[in-house]
């Protein structure tokens, strides 16, 4: 099986990204940081 994720919107949050998405880590940051130009 073969997945592709597709962004088809993009949300601004009041709050900041650790409250808005629980569990929300370094890691996360850092694979956003390469993807995201």
């Amino acid at each position: 099986m073969e997945v592709t994720v597709l962004c088809d919107a993009v949300a601004v949050f009041p709050e900041g990204v650790s409250e808005a998405l629980p569990g929300w880590g370094v890691e996360q940051a850092e694979w956003t940081a390469r993807v995201v130009p």
